[in-house]
Formats: C-alpha cells, structure tokens, sequence
C-alpha cells in the first residue's frame, strides 16, 4: 500500500471520533488528534507525527491555511525528512468536529507555492538577515487543497485525485504568479497613483 493510502485509511478508520472540545483550539490539537489516529506525536519543525511509515505535518482549518514559506523552502533544500505527508483536516466550527481530510504529498504543495531553490534561498537569506524571527506566509484555499490532495476522505469513503488534475491545479497557479508583472501589482495594490500623494506610498 502506498504511503498516502495508508494515511487516508488510517484517517478514515477514526473520523466519525474526530469530534468534540478538543477540536475547537485555534493551537496545540495535533496531540488530540494524534490519540485519536494512533500516531506518535512531536514537537517538530518539520512533522507533528509519525504512522510507523510517513512524517506527517498536521493542519486544521474551515476555509483555508497559511503556509510558512521559510519552512517549506528549508524542505525543498533539504533540511527535514524526505517524503513527508500534508493532512489538512477540515472542521465545523458549530458541529466542532472533522468533517473532511486531505492528504498532500507535501512536494505537490511545494510546488502549488512557488517555491523554488532560487527562492527557497532568499526566503532563507531574509531569515538570516533579521534579528529575530521572521514570518512569510502564503495562503491556500480549502478548494486548492481539496484539488491538490491524493486523497480526500470524508464520512462516505476515501476518494483518490487523478495525478493529471493535481498537476494542472500546480501549473495553473504558477501561471497566475508569473503573468502578472510587478509593475501591474504594485499598481492594483497602491492606494493613490499620485506620487505627490503621501497615499502613494501606502498599499
């Protein structure tokens, strides 16, 4: 069985459980869900759990995730274990449990980000540059997720996403990155096209 596959059951097996008080924390879930899967939790840049096979980073969200984008250029330069797994659990608030799962081969989610070695380095130089920490995050919508999964599982089984489909979702974001001009953003995103305008200087 493959390394997603097995995720996936392993998440299915438990999901009707995936339910109640510890669900609702906005941090510090991964240990609950951990108990709930079986998995051995930690407290690691990289994984937040092991299955016996696969490293897996643990996310949780309604509409969306941020991503750290120092922490996924540090993956693609390999810094952490290879062939680690992304599971987005998706949750209901007012039901306060986990009503869908997406399990990521994280390099697709890499690659969904833009994330390249020229980048991944300069995401790390800004690291080194500032005195403290630094955050850089890019968001990714619970669609782009569920569209970028090899397996999504919900309370009626586990379905698997054609490899061809995940592909085009990567591309198709690529290309929105790169058609746009840093000229054209900065124009969208200005609050004033008058220099002599102090909003000018303002996004």
């Amino acid at each position: 069985m493959e390394a997603a596959r097995q995720v996936a059951e392993e998440i299915s097996s438990v999901l009707p459980l995936l339910q109640g008080e510890y669900i609702v924390p906005k941090n510090a879930y991964e240990k609950a869900l951990c108990e709930q899967l079986q998995w051995q939790v930690f407290d690691n840049r990289y994984y937040d759990a092991f299955n016996g096979r696969t490293y897996i980073e643990i996310k949780k969200g309604q509409g969306g995730m941020h991503f750290d984008m120092v922490r996924y250029a540090e993956l693609l330069l390999g810094q952490g274990p290879p062939d680690t797994m992304t599971v987005f659990f998706r949750w209901k608030k007012k039901e306060m449990r986990i009503v869908e799962a997406f399990v990521i081969d994280t390099k697709a989610l890499i690659d969904f980000l833009c994330i390249d070695k020229q980048y991944a380095l300069l995401y790390l130089k800004v690291k080194a540059q500032v005195p403290r920490g630094v955050n850089i995050l890019a968001s990714a919508t619970a669609k782009d997720l569920r569209e970028l999964a090899c397996y999504r599982v919900d309370e009626t089984g586990i379905y698997a996403t054609p490899k061809v489909k995940t592909q085009q979702v990567i591309i198709q974001n690529k290309r929105k990155w790169t058609q746009k001009s840093i000229k054209s953003f900065l124009q969208k995103k200005r609050r004033s096209n008058d220099k002599r305008s102090i909003l000018y200087y303002f996004f």
